[in-house]
């Protein structure tokens, strides 16, 4: 009988990652940030704002050991491939029968922009016309590995952005919102 482990980590799928910016001027903007029950990840033209609780299966306390941490895109990445990770003080650790790795949690000092903002300033409205990239929703849909649909709140702005929900049962909590260009044309 082969025994599996049971997976500790962020859920299958997840891939935060996908929505950070890759490389810049901002390095904060290339991690995920960790607070307050949620982890957020943005390159700038989305924003998303993923419940722990629906995205990932760690404790309360690992939960809280995260909160306020930031972690690079890049060792993201790594770490939802391992099936059991612990969190620590200073990072992520991924353990195994004979060998263990650490990924360490990046800068303290650098400052994560002011997601709430964004988020909570949002007012319902109408637009008349906007331009969306599909493959920014693309990207967020499989950041979150989102399997049901996902629903647009256009703000009473012209150049506001975009506030996405999500018809997932799994993704209840979680929200992103998505910067739209604007629709110079007549037609």
């Amino acid at each position: 009988m082969i025994m599996t482990k049971i997976r500790h980590n962020f859920n299958k799928g997840i891939k935060l990652h996908l929505a950070c910016e890759p490389v810049g001027i901002r390095p904060v903007m290339s991690c995920i940030y960790f607070k307050d029950g949620y982890a957020i990840a943005s390159n700038g033209k989305i924003l998303i704002k993923a419940c722990l609780n629906e995205i990932c299966n760690f404790s309360e306390e690992e939960k809280e050991l995260l909160d306020g941490k930031l972690i690079s895109a890049k060792n993201f990445k790594e770490i939802i491939k391992h099936t059991i990770i612990e969190i620590e003080e200073d990072g992520f650790h991924a353990i195994y029968d004979d060998w263990d790795i650490k990924y360490k949690f990046a800068d303290k000092d650098m400052k994560y922009p002011n997601y709430n903002d964004i988020i909570n300033g949002f007012k319902q409205g109408t637009m008349e016309k906007v331009l969306i990239e599909p493959h920014l929703l693309e990207l967020i849909a499989d950041a979150l590995n989102v399997s049901g649909g996902t629903r647009l709140h256009f703000p009473k702005s012209y150049y506001g952005a975009i506030k996405i929900t999500f018809y997932d049962k799994n993704l209840l909590l979680s929200e992103a919102v998505l910067m739209p260009k604007l629709d110079d044309s007549f037609s």
